[in-house]
């Protein structure tokens, strides 16, 4: 049996609720240097930290974000966590005039041994 570590799950959490709290530094400092982020619905792929935070910034604004599920696993060969993260996104409408958006996001961050995350991998779906 794998030992998951609390502290390597805990940093995508971190991060989710960073950019919920508009901390853009502090969500960049959780990824490693090399980082690489992955749409799948798009086939993009986003190279390097500070671009796909402000990639995320652009995209989520000042959305309240809510993480409602996390499954962790450690792989014993890479020594890495792999994380997946259930997380509901609520963009409030700039005026009266708009509604409040909903969308469903599910993420599967790898946490490195340095509790950095390495790679994302992130599916967005409408909830409305």
């Amino acid at each position: 049996m794998s030992r998951v570590d609390d502290e390597a799950v805990r940093v995508p959490s971190n991060f989710w609720r960073y950019l919920g709290d508009h901390a853009w530094d502090q969500a960049c400092a959780l990824l490693a240097e090399d980082f690489a982020g992955y749409l799948p619905q798009t086939g993009s792929e986003i190279s390097g930290s500070a671009a796909f935070v402000e990639f995320l910034r652009d995209k989520l604004g000042t959305a309240h974000i809510t993480i409602n599920n996390r499954m962790a696993s450690y792989d014993v060969w890479d020594k890495e966590h792999e994380v997946a993260l259930q997380i509901s996104v609520e963009m409030l409408g700039a005026s009266d005039h708009m509604q409040t958006r909903h969308q469903f996001v599910i993420a599967f961050m790898t946490v490195d041994r340095e509790y950095q995350i390495r790679c994302a991998s992130l599916y967005f779906a409408p909830c409305d």
